[in-house]
């Protein structure tokens, strides 16, 4: 469901016989995944910019989130001006997210997909069904206490993008590399 006070413009995606969704600071929400078992959230996006919603002041914005991804739950967000990706997973207070970062910068105006996948053990990112970040995370998940799965802004200190969303896929399980190489090749 969409929550703001415009509803999202209906663009061509990636293929012009497909449509996307144009998002910036009203964000669009789902319930929660199952992930407490290890998932899987994949999308394929192209980034426009930074959006009208700063981070605590800073240059960066929200591809999804579940729950605030800081204290509970995970999200995905990238930053500007180097435009690295970031898949945090939240712990709760006093600790913080744990996270990883992409080694390469995504650049705007292009299409990307990106996946970010938790087994229990380890959190790893993908970009175009390459590994781009690994890191090891075997604590517990915390599954958030309200708010369920978001696209795009979802606050919790990081601000908002102006993207265009073609896909969104999300599964209570870690796909595997060869999964998430199979999709990628696809985008």
């Amino acid at each position: 469901r969409f929550e703001g006070r415009t509803p999202p413009a209906v663009i061509a995606g990636r293929d012009s016989a497909a449509k996307a969704i144009s998002l910036d600071a009203d964000p669009m929400r789902t319930t929660p995944i199952p992930a407490d078992q290890g998932f899987t959230v994949e999308v394929v996006f192209r980034k426009l910019g930074q959006g009208k919603e700063l981070g605590n002041g800073r240059t960066n914005g929200a591809v999804f989130a579940q729950g605030n991804g800081y204290w509970e739950g995970f999200r995905v967000w990238c930053d500007y001006p180097d435009m690295r990706i970031h898949f945090e997973i939240g712990r709760p207070q006093p600790q913080n997210a744990v996270g990883i970062t992409g080694v390469v910068p995504l650049p705007d105006s292009a299409w990307h997909h990106v996946a970010a996948v938790w087994d229990t053990r380890e959190m790893r990112l993908y970009w175009n069904g390459i590994l781009i970040a690994a890191g090891e995370y075997s604590g517990p998940y915390t599954p958030p206490k309200a708010a369920g799965f978001t696209l795009g802004f979802a606050d919790a200190g990081i601000g908002s993008l102006q993207m265009e969303v073609d896909e969104l896929a999300g599964f209570s399980r870690p796909l595997s590399p060869a999964e998430i190489l199979a999709h990628g090749a696809d985008a």
